[in-house]
């Protein structure tokens, strides 16, 4: 699941002063991204599932997933 483009321009303009005209680009560029760190959390997500032998995935699972990811990404 991604977030589409119209809901992205939503959420931009709600960030932007009044008027900001954004590039079509930009909004490719931000979409790009959120696929790409969507797969990385499921990915982590599957293996720390896996990992913790649970039989349920629960929302720990995705956020420990998260900051896996967010540590990775920073370093």
């Amino acid at each position: 699941m991604s977030i589409s483009i119209r809901e992205m321009k939503k959420k931009l303009k709600n960030e932007l002063e009044a008027g900001t005209f954004v590039n079509d680009s930009a909004y490719k560029a931000l979409a790009e991204y959120t696929d790409i760190f969507l797969t990385l959390v499921c990915q982590e997500t599957a293996i720390i599932f896996k990992e913790s032998e649970d039989r349920k995935l629960t929302d720990e699972h995705v956020s420990l997933a998260i900051l896996e990811v967010e540590l990775n990404v920073s370093n």
